[in-house]
């Protein structure tokens, strides 16, 4: 009797592991930041996805984006819903954290995500929206605000430079409390300051809902620090090191789309894998361009072995040798940079962690243990960076940066401006790179 009830519970186990595994869907979100430099770029994405003829029902693609001063628009793809169109609805605001929130559910375990950002990357998880759209709001009020604020992106701006207008005004204006144009405004800069903060991929990707891809169609995105921001919101990361050419038009989201509806039984890794690959074919002809997938899986256990390595090299150059902080120094300094600010006098730079670390290895054979350090990082790097694609084989870019300068000021202004949890960790490269550029 026993045997027979357990053959019934496992028989029901099965069967609904099964219809579980025969109901999986697939939900494809793309929020797009167009109201900016990159527009027409952008008008060619959305040309791309409406190209797509959707005829898996488990899978379904909701964009948002916003055009001009236009109201942001949502489109909705679903075979269920329309043999060749889409569902199309205007929405009050433009707001990534709204958008994930309303089009997710962490309840759902037969479902998995796939996040597509496209728009501008400086840096880290810097997603900008650009000034034009806030500038109007301003114009509405006739708010004096000065002009080179507003062809500068939200993540260029001292919003706290707003903040003092809008106090200006109201000293001037009795009456700001029934003017509900001023008080949109007033709302809107307040939201974006909350919300497009230096960190803001990393604060407002909901936590309960783990994405298994994330793509970032953005420029020097790829960097530790940001792969560590979102560790716990991802699988996959598929990003950057590099400014890209024609930003906003990275990768052919036809194929992107396509190869989701045909092959939706396929692994995240290899689906990643492909992300890298269509970036390739999409920008053979152009010169310098970066593309790689990384898993998030070993993101933790990579950057306890950077804060190992940089708690026992801190520890041999603070005995005083000073050979050993000037191979290092020596290294970094050769190794191939990339500038993460449009602001030329800014030396802030990202270095390649493969580069660097593979580099440096060559040079401290007298230092064993700083040696066993550097093979630790390097395999978990490989086990890291699962797919890589650079169009100049002159460069060596294995997929990953890491922020280096060997300004000090540049370094003081960076961590007075970032808050990433990267920086945070005990025996932090930021703190290393302070001890590589003192003078002592």
């Amino acid at each position: 009797m026993k045997n027979y009830r357990l053959l019934i519970t496992l028989s029901l186990f099965y069967l609904c592991s099964f219809a579980s595994m025969a109901t999986e869907r697939i939900k494809i979100l793309i929020f797009i930041e167009s109201n900016n430099a990159i527009e027409n770029k952008v008008k060619c994405d959305i040309k791309e996805i409406e190209a797509v003829k959707f005829t898996n029902p488990n899978v379904e693609v909701i964009i948002q984006y916003l055009i001009k001063e236009n109201n942001p628009i949502a489109l909705r793809y679903n075979s269920t819903e329309c043999k060749t169109g889409c569902e199309e609805s205007v929405v009050k605001e433009h707001y990534l954290k709204d958008f994930i929130k309303e089009h997710t559910n962490p309840s759902l375990s037969n479902t998995k995500y796939y996040l597509y950002l496209i728009g501008h990357g400086i840096l880290h998880t810097k997603f900008s929206q650009e000034i034009q759209y806030i500038s109007k709001l301003s114009n509405d009020i006739k708010l004096p605000i000065n002009d080179s604020l507003r062809i500068k992106s939200i993540t260029h701006l001292d919003i706290n430079e707003y903040s003092k207008k809008l106090l200006e005004f109201e000293a001037l204006n009795n009456d700001v409390n029934n003017n509900k144009q001023y008080q949109r405004f007033k709302n809107h800069v307040f939201k974006v300051r909350d919300i497009f903060k230096p960190y803001d991929l990393g604060v407002i990707l909901p936590k309960k809902v783990k994405f298994n891809i994330i793509s970032l169609d953005a420029c020097s995105l790829a960097y530790i620090e940001t792969a560590y921001e979102l560790k716990d919101k991802t699988k996959y990361l598929a990003f950057s090191q590099y400014p890209i050419d024609g930003d906003g038009d990275a990768l052919n989201y036809t194929k992107i789309i396509e190869n989701i509806l045909l092959e939706n039984k396929i692994s995240d890794k290899s689906r990643v894998k492909m992300i890298v690959s269509n970036f390739e074919e999409h920008n053979k002809s152009k010169k310098t361009q970066t593309f790689s997938a990384v898993s998030t899986n070993q993101i933790s256990q990579l950057t306890d072995a950077i804060s190992s390595f940089t708690k026992n090299t801190s520890i041999i150059i603070r005995s005083g040798d000073q050979n050993l902080k000037s191979i290092i120094k020596k290294t970094a300094n050769s190794t191939f940079c990339h500038a993460v600010d449009e602001n030329k006098q800014n030396k802030l730079s990202g270095i390649d962690l493969h580069h660097f670390f593979t580099n440096l290895k060559n040079e401290i054979s007298s230092y064993p243990s700083i040696a066993l350090n550097i093979n630790n990082i390097l395999i978990l790097l490989n086990e890291t960076i699962v797919e890589n694609y650079l169009s100049n084989k002159a460069f060596t870019i294995g997929g990953l940066s890491i922020v280096y300068s060997n300004d000090i000021k540049v370094l003081k202004n960076y961590k007075k401006s970032n808050k990433l949890a990267f920086n945070k960790l005990k025996n932090n490269w930021l703190e290393f790179l302070f001890l590589l550029t003192s003078k002592n």
